[in-house]
């Protein structure tokens, strides 16, 4: 199926790319990152396939790097892919990361990818190569699923930026559920998403640096400072992505085994001051997703609920309980957190059923069409 990698191509005429990426304009460069080389020279090492890296444009989108190539050439095809890049991948963003890819119709290509994430990203139809040769491709004829090469060198260590640190994610969440709050006194910004004042000026102050938001402008008569989230899109998922890994671990509450699969058909979360999250919201917006685990986040003490439905605290439980973070007028009747949270668990989950009914979500509740 492969011939032996050979080198570069020659220099001659090339088919138009199979795939180019749904993205929003953003200012190119000349894009060649020596991550994208390496996992070429792996991906050629390990499969025999013919690799090359075109010259591409750098877009950055959703926290990767969009606008690279991967040209592939076996027997007598030949093939170019638009890649997106990332230096790190975490189980938590596993989810989220296979849907943007699936979305985008690129390739990840990142420094290591570790046999159990492979296997899920195969699962979530995401494609991608590493530094190490680990790779999934599928594109028939070709069919490419190498796991278990070890990265060449540790790891290295990346810090998010102040946006994506709990404190921030916070405040995107209260932006993206009310846009209304982008207009708003930075006090009530801060109410509406728990945090201190010092936290909501550098969340805003970021935004305007990624080009969420516009930048600052004096409020006149005739021009009043209400602006509007930018590329909202983009900024949900890189908010789904990021929420699992920085923020929601540090809401959970613990894990606990129901006394019987149905409990949470009986429960009404109001009276324990919680609203559903999670796969059991998803179902309630939908019909479509049947719950598996249940999710509740949660404002105030949970011994009550524990007591009144025999939760029993269990690492491996069904039941997750988390805390209540934000502080949004709610819906009358409305039991279920924001599509966007519910959005965000499921991604998390990452498995196919659960991504499927978050693509769902986000094309009825959160899409810009939506809005």
């Amino acid at each position: 199926m492969c011939s032996p990698a050979r080198g570069p191509f020659p220099s001659e005429a090339l088919p138009p790319d199979r795939a180019t990426p749904a993205s929003e304009p953003s200012p190119l460069r000349p894009f060649k990152p020596q991550l994208l080389t390496d996992a070429a020279q792996a991906l050629a090492q390990t499969t025999g396939l013919m690799v090359d890296v075109p010259p591409g444009q750098e877009m950055p989108l959703n926290g990767a790097v969009i606008g690279g190539r991967l040209r592939l050439q076996w027997d007598d095809q030949r093939r170019t892919y638009p890649v997106a890049l990332r230096t790190t991948i975490s189980n938590a963003a596993l989810g989220a990361v296979a849907d943007q890819l699936v979305h985008l119709g690129a390739i990840l290509i990142t420094r290591h990818v570790t046999p159990p994430q492979a296997q899920r990203l195969r699962d979530l139809g995401a494609r991608f190569v590493d530094a190490a040769g680990n790779a999934y491709l599928k594109d028939p004829p070709l069919f490419v699923f190498v796991t278990g090469n070890r990265p060449p060198t540790p790891e290295p260590h990346t810090a998010g930026d102040r946006l994506y640190q709990p404190g921030g994610l916070k405040v995107v969440f209260a932006l993206l559920c009310n846009p209304a709050l982008t207009g708003a006194p930075m006090r009530e910004i801060a109410a509406a998403a728990g945090v201190a004042l010092g936290t909501v000026k550098h969340a805003l102050d970021a935004l305007r640096a990624q080009q969420h938001l516009p930048p600052r402008r004096k409020k006149t008569r005739d021009r009043p400072n209400t602006p509007t989230l930018q590329h909202r899109d983009r900024l949900i998922r890189r908010w789904a992505e990021t929420y699992p890994e920085r923020l929601r671990p540090k809401l959970f509450l613990g894990r606990y085994i129901p006394p019987r699969t149905d409990w949470w058909q009986e429960l009404d979360p109001g009276q324990y001051d919680a609203t559903w999250g999670g796969e059991v919201a998803a179902f309630r917006l939908t019909q479509y997703l049947k719950p598996e685990a249940t999710t509740l986040y949660i404002k105030g003490p949970n011994n009550l609920l524990l007591l009144d439905h025999r939760l029993r605290r269990d690492d491996h439980g069904t039941v997750t309980l988390f805390k209540q973070f934000w502080n949004l007028p709610e819906e009358p009747a409305n039991d279920l957190v924001p599509p966007l949270l519910i959005y965000a668990d499921l991604l998390a989950i990452g498995d196919p059923r659960t991504v499927e009914a978050a693509g769902q979500i986000h094309d009825k509740w959160l899409a810009p069409e939506a809005h």
